[in-house]
């Protein structure tokens, strides 16, 4: 019932290619590094999958 409810009150949201879970504070948005399409190659290179987790990590850190 309530997650009906959610859903339906952020549907325009999601549509339009947001999660829904878009939040007006300074937070990281998590969502798009559930996908491997955040990150090029297992390497530590600029979009690197490691140079891409250690920064979020960071960030969540200093938050």
């Amino acid at each position: 019932k309530h997650e009906r409810k959610w859903y339906d009150d952020h549907r325009d949201v999601i549509l339009a290619g947001g999660t829904g879970n878009e939040s007006t504070g300074t937070g990281l948005d998590l969502y798009p590094y559930f996908s491997s399409t955040c990150y090029t190659g297992f390497d530590d290179g600029e979009e690197g999958f490691y140079t891409v987790y250690r920064n979020v990590f960071e960030t969540i850190a200093r938050e």
